[in-house]
């Protein structure tokens, strides 16, 4: 009875320990459980945010923009002949109508020349074939000629009347040849180019100078079509080229979307006298009414121009949320850009550029 008494007592201890190494198990596989959650935790990608109210910004815009010539020519012999003088040298200024180049011009005297004195003959011949028809006539009344001789009169009368003609046409074209002897400028410019010297023998559209048009200028820039309403509706719209700032307004936009961009051509009229240099790469820029998002927060992801949130849900807590990707239809690369979320919208400002869309991360 003894025995079974200290059997029983060992009995209850055994049991008693075996429950107490079965709960130290269960206690460390739950810490352990919850060390490795702490450890993915604390693994997560740490971001800062900041709603969107902080980072908008005026719509201050500028894009690239150039300098263009409505008129930079090759002026070009429409004879031939050789080179007597040369007038201009590259670099010069020139007001239309100046002759640049003249050339050896007898030639096409001399042919001016024989088409006046052939002419004069045929107006002779004309002179004689009026008298010979008159006289014709009244003999034809008096019926002694027959009617065959008369008609004759009259056909070389109206041959001769043609070939006068023909000979004032010849004379126009001698004219016209005389005075492209002297090339001119088609209009006011500079000099960019010359192809030609003194003794050179031309033929027709040789080239003999390259000229610029100086006075006729635009600036190009290329804007989304979201921009080009923004910049109309703009109080003020400037071209800025180093210390220049010009004010410049629209004359045109062309209604075609580049290949392989989202861009209309827009052309725009400085509205100062300032000196403007052509193909001089300055700014377009312009003050809006709305507001947008700094281009340092417009990221690329998946071929798409965006913005990064961080966004909770329900199965998330504390410090822990995750990434969400919003597209920019209008956004550029390095322009800032329009959005329409709510300003209390949480924005991703720090380790944006490593991030993926739909991306656990923490809070710092």
């Amino acid at each position: 009875m003894h025995k079974y008494k200290i059997f029983s007592h060992q009995k209850q201890i055994l049991c008693y320990f075996l429950q107490c190494v079965t709960l130290l198990s269960m206690l460390g596989v739950t810490a352990h459980a919850e060390s490795n959650e702490a450890t993915t935790k604390n693994n997560l990608p740490k971001v800062t945010v900041k709603p969107l109210s902080e980072l908008l910004t005026s719509e201050n815009n500028s894009v690239p923009a150039t300098v263009v010539s409505l008129n930079h020519a090759i002026i070009g012999a429409q004879i031939s002949g050789k080179v007597k003088k040369v007038n201009v040298k590259t670099g010069d200024l020139v007001d239309k109508g100046k002759i640049l180049v003249e050339l050896d011009c007898r030639d096409y005297q001399l042919a001016k020349k024989q088409t006046q004195l052939a002419l004069e003959s045929a107006k002779a011949q004309e002179a004689l074939a009026n008298k010979q028809y008159t006289r014709n006539l009244q003999l034809r009344k008096l019926k002694t000629i027959p009617q065959n001789i008369l008609d004759e009169s009259i056909l070389q009368s109206q041959l001769v009347r043609a070939d006068i003609a023909a000979k004032k046409v010849a004379i126009e074209q001698a004219k016209l040849a005389v005075e492209r002897c002297k090339i001119k400028a088609p209009y006011a410019g500079q000099i960019t180019e010359r192809f030609v010297s003194v003794g050179q023998l031309l033929a027709p559209n040789s080239p003999v100078f390259k000229l610029l048009q100086t006075h006729a200028l635009e600036i190009k820039a290329d804007l989304t079509a979201s921009s080009v309403e923004s910049a109309k509706k703009a109080t003020a719209l400037f071209y800025t080229y180093g210390s220049l700032k010009i004010p410049v307004t629209f004359r045109s936009v062309v209604n075609e979307i580049k290949q392989g961009g989202r861009t209309l051509q827009a052309r725009l009229l400085p509205k100062s006298a300032d000196p403007l240099i052509v193909g001089a790469s300055g700014r377009l820029e312009w003050r809006g009414k709305r507001t947008m998002l700094p281009a340092e927060y417009v990221i690329r992801r998946n071929g798409q121009m965006g913005v990064l949130l961080y966004v909770k849900t329900k199965k998330e807590a504390g410090k822990e949320g995750k990434t969400k990707f919003y597209p920019l239809a209008d956004a550029s690369e390095g322009q800032s850009a329009f959005i329409d979320l709510p300003v209390n919208t949480q924005i991703i400002v720090s380790n944006r550029h490593r991030l993926k869309p739909d991306q656990a991360v923490g809070l710092e």
